[in-house]
C-alpha cells in the first residue's frame, strides 16, 4: 500500500489531472442517475409509494391518473375479487394553492388515512385526523411547505393545515397534498359546481394475506370490465412519457460511466509501458510480484475513491443551489452504489495493466531500455 501511494504522490501532477477527470466524469454520472431519479420521484412518487398492493385505473386511460375516473359500481366489483382484502377510492385533481400569499400549483390527492391508498413514507408529524388536515411532502419544504404551514384552496373556500410530511411522494413535479377523501369531494363540488357525479381516479387495493400482487392485478384486470390493474410501482414505470425520461439518462449515463472506465484503463496500461524499465529493476531487487500489483490496485482506488467523494460533495453543494420547484437531492445510496460500481469497474479496467505487470521479465526489460 505505501508503494502505491509513494508512486501517486511522486507524480503529483500527473494524479491531479487523472483525479480531475475522474472527478468530472463521476460527476456528470452522479448527476444524470440523480436528475433521472429526482425526476422520476417528483413526477410519479405518489403512485410508486402508494400504500397498496394493487392500484386499478379505468383502461380508457391508458394509464393518465388525470384522465382515469372510477364509476361506485366498478368499485364495487373490484372489492368483491377473490383476494382483495380492502379497497379505498382515491382521487386526484390539480388546484392552485395560496401559501402566505404565494399562489402555487398543487396535486391534491383524496384518500382514506387509514386505508390502502395514502403514502408509506411518513417522516415527520402524523396522519390527518380531520377534514381540515393534510400531508405535504417534505420535498417542498424550500416552498415553504412545513409543517404547520396553512395552505388555502383557491375556489374553494377550504384552507388545510400540514400536519405531516412524506418522502418521494410528490406527482406531477408540482407541490402534492393528501388530504381526506371527503375533503377532495367537497373541494371538487366547489370548483366543478355543474358535475353530476364526483368520481375517484383510480382505487386502491390491498389484497389478502399471501396473495401475490402481480397475480392480483391480473386477477382484477381479467374479472372487472374497463379497467387495467397493476402494482403501484408498475403503475409509476407506465406513467406517459416516463419510461423515455427513464431510458434516456440511464443512457447518458453509461456513456458517462463508459468513458471513465476506458480513460481509467487506458491510464494505467499507458503509465505501466512507461514505467517498465523502474518496476523491472524493482522486480530484479526482489519486490514480489504480488506486492507490484496491490500498489497498482492502491493507485486505481485512491484515484477513484478520491473521484467519486469529490464529485459527490460537488453534486451536494450544487444541489443546494438548485430551484425549489425541482428540488435536486443526490441519495446517500444512490452515490455509494454509483461509487463501488465506478471503483469494481476502475479495477477491472485496469486488469490489463496489472496483466502486463506480471508479465514483465526483468532481464529482458532492463537489456530493452538500455539500447
Amino acid at each position: 500500500m505505501r508503494l502505491g501511494l509513494l508512486q501517486l504522490r511522486r507524480a503529483r501532477r500527473r494524479t491531479s489531472v487523472l483525479i480531475a477527470t475522474v472527478v468530472a466524469l463521476t460527476a456528470l454520472v452522479l448527476l444524470v442517475s440523480t436528475i433521472s431519479s429526482t425526476l422520476f420521484t417528483s413526477l410519479a412518487g405518489a403512485v410508486d409509494s402508494m400504500r397498496a398492493d394493487v392500484v386499478v385505473l379505468t383502461s380508457a386511460a391508458q394509464g393518465t391518473v388525470q384522465a382515469s375516473r372510477v364509476g361506485r359500481d366498478t368499485v364495487d366489483e373490484v372489492a368483491r375479487v377473490d383476494g382483495v382484502q380492502r379497497v379505498a377510492p382515491v382521487g386526484e385533481t390539480r388546484v392552485t394553492v395560496v401559501l402566505e400569499d404565494q399562489r402555487l400549483d398543487a396535486s391534491l390527492f383524496g384518500i382514506d388515512p387509514q386505508g390502502p391508498g395514502g403514502p408509506t413514507d411518513l417522516v415527520a408529524g402524523r396522519l390527518p385526523a380531520s377534514p381540515t388536515e393534510a400531508l405535504a411532502d417534505d420535498a417542498d419544504a424550500r416552498r415553504g411547505v412545513t409543517l404547520g404551514s396553512h395552505l388555502e384552496v383557491v375556489g374553494a373556500d377550504t384552507a388545510l393545515e400540514v400536519v405531516g410530511l412524506t418522502n418521494g411522494a410528490r406527482f406531477g413535479g408540482v407541490v402534492t397534498l393528501y388530504a381526506p377523501y371527503r375533503t377532495w369531494q367537497d373541494v371538487l363540488t366547489a370548483l366543478f359546481p355543474d358535475a353530476t357525479e364526483i368520481r375517484p381516479s383510480l382505487i386502491a387495493v390491498e389484497g389478502t394475506a399471501g396473495t401475490d400482487p402481480e397475480q392480483l392485478a391480473a386477477r382484477i384486470t381479467a374479472t372487472v370490465d374497463g379497467v387495467a390493474a397493476s402494482t403501484p410501482a408498475t403503475a409509476a414505470m407506465h406513467l406517459p412519457g416516463l419510461t423515455g425520461i427513464r431510458d434516456s439518462f440511464r443512457l447518458i449515463g453509461l456513456i458517462a460511466a463508459g468513458a471513465a472506465l476506458v480513460l481509467i484503463g487506458a491510464f494505467w496500461s499507458l503509465v505501466t509501458a512507461q514505467q517498465e524499465r523502474s518496476l523491472a529493476a524493482l522486480r530484479a531487487t526482489g519486490v514480489a510480484t504480488a506486492a507490484l500489483v496491490r500498489a497498482l490496485l492502491v493507485q486505481v482506488v485512491v484515484v477513484v475513491g478520491t473521484g467519486v467523494a469529490v464529485a459527490g460533495a460537488l453534486l451536494w453543494f450544487g444541489g443546494r443551489q438548485a430551484p425549489p420547484a425541482f428540488p435536486l437531492t443526490p441519495e446517500p445510496t444512490e452515490v455509494v452504489m454509483v461509487g463501488l460500481a465506478l471503483l469494481a469497474g476502475g479495477v477491472a479496467a485496469a486488469l490489463p495493466a496489472t496483466v502486463r505487470l506480471v508479465r514483465i521479465d526483468p532481464v529482458t526489460a532492463l537489456a530493452r531500455s538500455e539500447r
